[in-house]
């Protein structure tokens, strides 16, 4: 009897190891997915500790706003998204010419975008690239494959604040 214990403990835990280094491999291929990317349009960025980049890449010129968003505040966003791996699959394009609105924390999305654009402020543009984990994970959503990396081009062409009382500044 107790050979059987040890040998449905020793399955047990080969059974972890095999899953933990699925998941290693798994990982590891998308920060090279990542790594890649950044290295192909010239940026050198480190990661939130939930592994999302949130990257300012507005012109310098550029005068931005203080506040940042808060809950039922009014956001007219142009935005761009994209496979890390293959640029060209583009998913979202709504540009300049045909912005999105969108009200700050009542619209369910995926949490990247929720997380990098708590960062954004009016007149401000960023590139906000999401681990797989923060976006839809293995899941097959539309032309976006499972364990994707997905890159957002964001820019706030106007944040309409919801007269409150929590609004939260730049620097705070």
């Amino acid at each position: 009897m107790p050979k059987f214990k040890i040998s449905v403990v020793s399955l047990l835990l080969s059974f972890f190891i095999y899953l933990t280094a699925c998941t290693s491999e798994a990982e590891q291929k998308e920060l090279n997915t990542i790594q890649s990317y950044l290295g192909s349009v010239k940026i050198d960025a480190d990661p939130l500790p939930d592994g999302l980049y949130v990257i300012d890449v507005t012109d310098s010129l550029t005068s931005i706003g203080t506040l940042a968003p808060a809950v039922g505040d009014t956001l007219i966003m142009s935005i761009k998204a994209y496979l890390a791996a293959k640029t060209s699959v583009i998913f979202v394009d709504k540009t300049t010419l045909a912005p999105d609105t969108l009200i700050y924390g009542s619209e369910p999305m995926i949490p990247a975008l929720e997380e990098g654009l708590s960062y954004i402020r009016e007149n401000q543009s960023l590139k906000i690239i999401s681990p797989s984990a923060l976006a839809y994970g293995e899941m097959r959503v539309g032309v976006i494959p499972p364990n994707s990396v997905l890159v957002f081009d964001v820019t706030c062409i106007s944040h309409k604040p919801t007269g409150r009382n929590n609004a939260k500044k730049l620097n705070d």
